[in-house]
């Protein structure tokens, strides 16, 4: 195809007008079936792009309009031209991918409301914050681990950022997407009410993070209600991630099969009745609010996998029966203290049998040797206890530094864990090769024929299987 090569105005439009010539190899290009020429504009990246193309010719005009996917991308500021662009639009859409930066309520609620029109696949909504425009608290928040938030927040009764109720920056109510069946909402501390009636009969997954919900469950209705059952009879998974307001979350659910919330930092009492639940996740909810007792009661008889990273407390806490558990994740658990571990091991006693625990372990900056009087020498009881885990099969431990009780803790889970079957080992990034190799054979030399050991050590931070040098 013989054209001239196109050059861009300040405006981002094609500068070069097609030729005689031009316009003869556009209408054979211009021939090629809708399917065909959809997917070359699909392939441009996002909606802009491809909505320039009507300069090329009337054929290629209200092409872009029939696009089933569509993605406002990079960042769009002029937040009133995407209502008026999916309001051009004439397609069912599959997808719709919006970013938008510092955008206020009012332009988000309007293409909200023309894409519900249109939409019967994925939404995907990001409204980025520059830095430094929000609180510390976001600024870092996908660095930190949520475990993080208890330290943090002991001693206050809030949250130390400016907690204002979901209208302090403007709040937009979400549209019914009765025909949505992915929703993933990050709001950049936008604030959000969900409608009082209408289903979202086709969602089976929802994702919220960084919004902000009225408190006490002002506005048209809770977010429990809107995903219940009754409203949303698909649903699936439910993550909601930093958040602000949400002080009591309830939901009834048949479908719900994967419930996540993360740093919901309001969060006073929480109900779940999910007969379908097999995945339910809480990490530093409740410890914004760690002078009072968490509230919270869990109906899930086939839960398979509880991810607990909070307050506990097993007369405010009802786990219900979880027949079918298998895997359990817990708190951290600091090393040589015991009040801090309290909830721990209250969590612990609620089970007779489990299958897999996971347990963050820690403890003071130790070097490698203890130097005298270290606090360890203060509780050598365990070097001589005598503990039977005879049903655990496979361990792995990260993080290892090699240092002396660590090695002699690893000895000793080797003798009790009698039907141990795989042991994997991670080396911390900062130990050195002569470190890892003394701890490998130390450990090798205890470990029984029958048990899988595995090594890996960082190398330009990728872990690899490590076998000490001849």
């Amino acid at each position: 195809m013989k054209t001239t090569e196109p050059g861009l105005s300040g405006g981002g439009h094609l500068a070069a007008k097609p030729t005689d010539d031009d316009e003869a190899g556009m209408d054979r290009l211009s021939a090629l079936p809708n399917g065909v020429l959809l997917h070359i504009l699909a392939d441009l990246g996002d909606a802009a792009t491809a909505g320039r193309t009507s300069v090329l010719s009337s054929r290629w005009r209200r092409l872009w309009a029939l696009l089933p996917e569509l993605r406002f991308v990079p960042l769009s500021p002029e937040t009133g031209l995407i209502a008026s662009a999916l309001a051009a639009h004439e397609a069912e859409l599959r997808h719709l991918d919006v970013t938008t930066q510092d955008a206020a309520p009012e332009p988000v609620a309007a293409w909200l409301r023309v894409a519900a029109r249109r939409l019967s696949g994925s939404l995907v909504f990001t409204n980025q914050t520059l830095m430094g425009r929000d609180d510390d608290a976001y600024a870092d928040g996908e660095g930190r681990s949520a475990f993080d938030e208890r330290p943090r927040r002991r001693g206050a009764a809030r949250d130390d950022v400016d907690v204002d109720d979901a209208q302090g920056r403007g709040a937009f109510e979400l549209p019914c997407l009765d025909r949505a069946t992915s929703v993933s909402l990050d709001l950049g501390r936008l604030g959000l009410t969900v409608p009082r009636a209408g289903a979202f009969a086709q969602l089976t997954e929802l994702s919220l993070s960084r919004a902000r919900l009225p408190v006490g469950g002002g506005g048209p209705c809770t977010l429990g209600d809107a995903v219940s059952s009754r409203r949303c009879p698909s649903l699936q998974t439910l993550t909601v991630s930093d958040a602000w307001g949400l002080d009591d979350l309830t939901v009834h659910s048949d479908s719900l099969r994967r419930m996540e919330l993360t740093r919901v930092r309001d969060l006073r009492r929480f109900a779940v009745v999910a007969p379908a639940l097999e995945h339910l996740q809480v990490l530093a909810c409740f410890y914004n609010h760690w002078q009072r007792r968490p509230n919270a009661t869990i109906t899930a008889r086939q839960q398979k996998v509880l991810k607990w990273g909070d307050l506990f407390y097993r007369r405010s806490v009802q786990l219900g029966k979880m027949k079918h558990l298998r895997k359990v994740c817990l708190d951290l658990f600091f090393v040589y203290a015991f009040s801090p571990n309290q909830g721990c091991l209250e969590l612990l006693r609620c089970f007779n049998n489990i299958q897999k625990l996971g347990l963050t372990l820690v403890y003071p900056p130790e070097q490698t040797a203890c130097p005298p009087g270290c606090i360890c020498d203060e509780q050598q009881d365990w070097k001589f206890e005598e503990l039977l885990l005879n049903h655990l099969q496979e361990v792995e431990i990260t993080e290892l530094r090699g240092s002396e009780h660590e090695v002699m803790f690893v000895k000793h889970l080797l003798i009790w864990a009698t039907e141990l079957k795989k042991m994997t080992i991670f080396f911390n990034s900062l130990v050195t090769e002569s470190m890892a190799r003394k701890s490998y054979q130390i450990l090798r030399r205890f470990s029984r024929r029958e048990i899988c050991m595995e090594f890996y050590m960082d190398k330009d931070t990728v872990m690899v299987p490590y076998v000490p040098k001849d």
